[in-house]
């Protein structure tokens, strides 16, 4: 049984809570964030690697990482970012480590990438309020910015973000957790609910299909109904 601890908000066990939660919490600009593991730090992935321990080698990497995706993803591309900043967001959505973390709108979706996949132990959901966001032309690009961390709100080109009501935040230094004590709250997720609230979620149309509308989402969709996963 999951207990309140230092530098956590809160429990949530059920959509009730969920739902209590939000209602007292939420603000205008307040925006959502699940984690499989309440052990996780907020970092972005590109700097969750211990081989890119300074900043000078993380960007080179990261940079180069981001050219190769550029070079090969246009023959899968129905259209052409316009810069660093949408090429960076359409690379996270597809699993490339970035500068990156992703954010959701909608706490019900939040909630789901938390206990989408199987783990024994609890998770977590992220609580952000800042109403501000970056005005991406007044940025050089996205490995030089003006601020140490800015929401960002891309221009709806894929289907996963518009279906997922996706942003970003976007870090000046990936390998410094994110960690805005007077804005960020915490919220546990005791692993023996996980299960419970994944099936709650699926009542409210928030599923694997839902939220990856292509073959791959409605195949791990499907999986989940059809195999002892439900």
């Amino acid at each position: 049984m999951a207990t309140i601890k230092k530098g956590t908000a809160g429990v949530i066990k059920s959509i009730s809570d969920l739902n209590t939660v939000v209602e007292k919490k939420s603000k205008s600009g307040t925006v959502y964030r699940g984690q499989k593991s309440a052990q996780y730090k907020l970092v972005p992935k590109i700097g969750r690697y211990e081989s890119l321990k300074t900043l000078a080698n993380l960007e080179k990497e990261e940079r180069y990482m981001l050219n190769l995706f550029k070079r090969y993803s246009v023959p899968y591309l129905s259209f052409q970012p316009k810069n660093d900043f949408e090429w960076l967001a359409l690379a996270q959505h597809h699993g490339l480590p970035t500068r990156l973390l992703d954010w959701t709108r909608n706490p019900l979706v939040a909630v789901f990438f938390a206990i989408e996949e199987d783990f024994d132990g609890d998770s977590a959901l992220f609580l952000y309020t800042n109403s501000s966001h970056m005005v991406i032309s007044d940025q050089k690009s996205p490995f030089a910015l003006n601020t140490e961390v800015g929401k960002y709100v891309p221009d709806n080109f894929t289907d996963r973000i518009i279906a997922q009501n996706g942003l970003f935040t976007v870090h000046k230094d990936p390998l410094k957790e994110f960690d805005d004590s007077k804005n960020l709250e915490k919220y546990i997720i005791p692993s023996d609910y996980r299960k419970g609230l994944k099936r709650s979620l699926y009542k409210f149309g928030v599923h694997r299909a839902s939220l990856f509308p292509d073959l791959d989402g409605l195949s791990k969709y499907i999986e989940y109904l059809r195999t002892d996963n439900h």
